[in-house]
């Protein structure tokens, strides 16, 4: 995990395993590189699996339908430019804070939700991830919301396809713990 391609390179090299590069994107890496090709171009040939952000010029996909278009053409550039196999990628749809939408039609978690569904239909054997925490940011104050919603929606998103969730275990709870009425609350909520 580092921004600086060089140190990613470092470190693959002497990495005794296979290693998981935390990220790759299609935002600017540089003027007139991105993320991929500035990564995925030197580092292929040790066959990594790589985290790919739902990124872009023009940052992370808002809606389902721009987070898939995003893991599409990351695959896409991946696979025919560097043959990277869809069993490499773990694709991170991105998850923003539940409440923060500045357009009332888009409902964030519903969103992430959603390209689970749409990334894996890509190719059965593309993975799917999500920094979960990211989804109850500003409920610091609010502990157990913030557990309730996050072990819900680990559920829904599970039930959705995701492989792989990012979260921090004093924000989780398995959902049977849960009161039933606070599990309600939270569906409604996502």
């Amino acid at each position: 995990d580092s921004f600086s391609v060089e140190a990613l390179l470092q470190a693959i090299e002497v990495y005794s395993g296979r290693p998981i590069i935390n990220s790759i994107s299609l935002e600017e890496y540089e003027k007139g590189l991105d993320k991929v090709d500035a990564v995925v171009a030197k580092t292929h040939h040790h066959n990594p699996i790589y985290i790919a952000l739902a990124t872009g010029p023009k940052g992370p996909g808002a809606t389902a339908q721009e987070k898939f278009d995003l893991a599409k053409q990351i695959y896409e550039k991946c696979r025919d430019q560097y043959g990277v196999r869809a069993d490499q990628l773990l694709i991170d749809v991105n998850a923003f804070p539940i409440g923060s939408e500045s357009d009332e039609s888009i409902k964030f978690a519903m969103e992430s939700l959603k390209a689970i569904k749409m990334v894996k239909g890509l190719h059965p054997d593309i993975m799917v991830t999500m920094g979960v925490g990211n989804l109850t940011n500003g409920l610091a104050k609010k502990p157990y919301m913030r557990k309730v919603l996050t072990s819900v929606f680990v559920v829904e998103a599970r039930k959705a396809g995701m492989d792989a969730a990012i979260i921090n275990p004093n924000h989780y709870v398995p959902v049977e713990s849960l009161e039933e009425k606070d599990v309600e609350i939270a569906k409604r909520i996502i």
